[in-house]
């Protein structure tokens, strides 16, 4: 609407500018009539009140541009919390790997049981990842905030372009629901001084895994606000795309600027995703399979075990293992031990799939030629057709004449003649293809 109000305001503008022009030269030649003073008056007062109608649209762009910068903030601030709470993931899984070496090298018994990931939670936590927690913490609530202006910001706008009344509010608007649930999401973080393990027993194998890991994997679902901010700055979202979709009755949102981008550029969105699952995916499969060792196995040390129940703890492997799965490949190299890790495995084996068939989908949308190629493919077919039809034809005779030297030898064998004669076969079928092309009249012949 403000690029078509803009629009007019130049072309009337334009307009009033050549008729005072005209105007001008109207009155020093004396020949200026009521008509055209009338004229003169409504063009310049049509003109006064789209400057006035543009300046009332000022607000609604200002806060537009209000909106892009929340949501900047928010998409800075929510990486800065994922980057956060992986280093913090990552402290808390070394100092437990020191607290249970010292504890097992202590124990008369060096059989792990669950009873021993239980006494993890006896671990007190240290300095330094309270200090990130806290960090986290902070973050957190500058989400919520910024969150909920959002909302707030959203609802005005709306007001703004009539869509909503201006007694409506984020429950009658149907906002809040949508609100609640960000924050539902945006509000979860490891709270500092808590240590807790969730242990069992599952397919013979005792798994353990903290109450931290487990808010970091849900810390994965923030990035939608880096999403989000794409549409900000990609041309598919820009205010003539807008303008545009607008026409069309199109909602130039998220999912059109995805489907836009992935049909322009799908090879470069591809390695994102791919990457992003990728990483995600063993992320999550390195936190369940991290403390799930075979019930009754003598511990050795946490570091440098070896054994292949462990080695999905190193997140090299664990992202190998997601790779392979994705890839649909299974070298079996390393096996989740557990249901939970298998389950991350049976989704990641299924995005794979999915991705994987829309890599083929571009390939053959790359290969396909467009029209002019397609006529110009044709014209160098018949082409080749043409130069090749004498050569085949060339070698038919050829082979038949072999064919009657060998067959009038007197130690001519038969199946000498049998090699002889399928050879002519083959020889005539390829001509007749040659000649077919280089004959055909349903090939296009020039560019029209």
């Amino acid at each position: 609407k403000f690029i078509g109000i803009c629009s007019d305001i130049q072309r009337r503008g334009v307009v009033c500018y050549m008729n005072r022009k005209s105007f001008r030269g109207s009155i020093k030649s004396g020949r200026l009539s009521s008509a055209n003073r009338e004229a003169s008056t409504i063009n310049a007062s049509q003109f006064n009140q789209m400057i006035s109608d543009s300046n009332k649209k000022s607000p609604l762009t200002k806060m537009n541009h209000l909106i892009k910068v929340i949501d900047i903030i928010l998409a800075i601030v929510v990486s800065g919390n994922i980057v956060m709470s992986l280093i913090e993931n990552e402290i808390y899984y070394d100092e437990t790997e020191k607290y249970l070496d010292a504890l097992m090298s202590v124990s008369e018994s060096k059989i792990i049981t669950r009873e021993t990931y239980r006494s993890l939670e006896k671990r007190t936590i240290t300095s330094k990842e309270n200090a990130i927690r806290f960090i986290n913490l902070i973050l957190v609530t500058v989400l919520i905030l910024f969150t909920f202006f959002h909302y707030i910001l959203t609802l005005n706008k709306k007001k703004k372009e009539g869509i909503l009344s201006e007694n409506d509010g984020l429950v009658s608007s149907g906002l809040l629901p949508y609100c609640l649930f960000e924050c539902f999401i945006l509000i979860w973080t490891d709270p500092p001084y808590i240590n807790y393990f969730i242990t069992g027993t599952m397919e013979g194998y005792d798994f353990a895994f903290s109450l931290g890991g487990l808010i970091c994997i849900i810390c994965m679902f923030k990035s939608y606000l880096v999403i989000r901010v794409y549409t900000y700055f990609s041309k598919w979202t820009t205010e003539t795309a807008i303008s545009l979709c607008n026409n069309w009755g199109v909602n130039p949102g998220v999912h059109f600027a995805f489907k836009a981008e992935l049909k322009y550029r799908p090879f470069s969105m591809l390695t994102v995703i791919f990457t992003a699952v990728m990483v995600s995916f063993g992320f999550a499969l390195r936190t369940f399979e991290f403390f799930a060792i075979s019930s009754g196995t003598e511990y050795t040390s946490m570091k440098g075990n070896g054994n292949d129940q462990d080695s999905l703890k190193d997140p090299v492997n664990s992202v190998w293992e997601i790779i392979l799965t994705m890839t649909t490949v299974g070298y079996g190299d390393f096996v989740p031990n557990e249901n939970y890790g298998r389950f991350i495995c049976v989704i990641a084996c299924i995005l794979g799939l999915l991705l994987v068939s829309v890599i083929v989908v571009s390939l053959a949308i790359i290969s396909e030629f467009s029209d002019e190629e397609k006529k110009a493919y044709s014209l160098l077919k018949k082409l080749n057709a043409d130069n090749n039809v004498i050569l085949k034809a060339a070698e038919v005779i050829s082979a038949l004449c072999i064919l009657r030297m060998r067959a009038m030898g007197k130690n001519s064998k038969l199946s000498e003649r049998f090699v002889h004669i399928m050879k002519l076969k083959q020889s005539i079928s390829v001509f007749k293809d040659d000649f077919k092309i280089a004959t055909s009249m349903s090939l296009p012949l020039d560019r029209t």
